[in-house]
């Protein structure tokens, strides 16, 4: 097993505007609780990187000093590190050029609440949770929902165990040091390098990331695999990410996640088994059955956390301890 053990290092990098702090990645400005700015000033792009395509850039959002991925109607996904406040501004990306992706000014949403993991302490550089796990992530509330022109991205329930699976890094952050006061958007792909996201985090191959980056996501199956912390020193240089599996059930809490359908206790749903997942939660389970589209309705059962999604409903019947939905 690859050893996913951390320890941090720190890399100045000029900004024009103002000094961005620890893990490699953004920290907050000094103004960044004034209403009337956005999260930030320094903009740019992921190193090495090409323009996103469309389907990217509906599902990503610049904060300014941060990067974010839609995750709900009012809600973005993004590193508690960068502190967020209640009044900033997220940008959104509406541009088709195939060649350059920048944020759209026209597109500012205002926000409302940020969620932390409990046990986390962004402001005091404190990342760790009250069950020992990483969790540099924070869940954001807009004032107003989000643009007709982006659209919610599905978060990943589960880590690909093993590492080398190929995804893509997307950020709105430096590129080599250079400030991009549009926000242009980059991505580029690299390979999960952990064997598992058990601490909370995993790490990728490479270094890729610039400051301004953070909180931007690891897209692997077209899911939202982890939000971006910052670079670490592992040997040699890597990203290390925030496990959105591994955070799952919090991350929905945090944004009042409901299903949309009937959920009822202490039933089965009798059809045809499609297939099953571990769970922590029936939230989690139904969230999986919501974004599969073969599922029509899903049985958890707490005691195994095993999640059982069906492509078929044939009533249900009596089980005690278990939670059931049909959409």
């Amino acid at each position: 097993m690859k050893n996913v053990l951390i320890r941090t290092s720190s890399r100045a990098l000029l900004m024009s505007t103002l000094t961005l702090a620890a893990f490699g990645c953004a920290g907050a400005p000094d103004d960044a609780g004034d209403p009337s700015e956005d999260v930030g000033e320094a903009q740019g792009e992921i190193q090495n990187g090409t323009a996103p395509d469309l389907w990217v850039r509906a599902r990503v959002a610049s904060l300014g000093n941060c990067t974010a991925t839609i995750i709900g109607p009012r809600h973005l996904l993004t590193a508690a590190h960068c502190t967020p406040k209640l009044g900033n501004r997220a940008h959104f990306y509406t541009s088709i050029d195939p060649d350059y992706a920048a944020a759209n000014p026209s597109t500012a949403r205002t926000i409302q609440t940020v969620s932390y993991r409990p046990g986390v302490d962004a402001p005091d550089g404190d990342f760790t949770d009250v069950h020992g796990k990483f969790a540099d992530i924070a869940v954001v509330r807009l004032t107003s929902s989000i643009p007709s022109t982006s659209a919610v991205a599905t978060m990943a329930w589960s880590y690909p165990s093993g590492g080398d699976d190929w995804g893509l890094k997307v950020g709105a952050g430096l590129h080599d040091g250079i400030v991009d006061d549009d926000a242009e958007l980059r991505s580029v792909s690299d390979q999960t390098y952990s064997d598992n996201d058990d601490g909370g985090h995993f790490l990728t191959e490479n270094e890729q990331a610039n400051d301004g980056d953070s909180g931007g996501p690891f897209f692997y199956a077209n899911r939202v695999l982890g939000a971006l912390s910052g670079t670490v020193v592992e040997w040699e240089y890597r990203n290390k990410y925030t496990s959105v599996p591994l955070h799952l059930d919090w991350i929905l809490s945090a944004m009042g996640y409901t299903f949309p359908g009937t959920v009822t206790s202490g039933v089965s749903v009798i059809g045809a088994l499609s297939s099953i997942h571990s769970a922590s939660s029936s939230k989690e389970c139904s969230y999986i059955c919501d974004k599969t589209s073969s599922c029509v309705a899903f049985t958890y059962m707490p005691s195994t956390g095993l999640c059982e999604l069906k492509s078929s409903n044939n009533g249900t019947i009596g089980f005690p301890g278990a939670t059931s939905g049909v959409k």
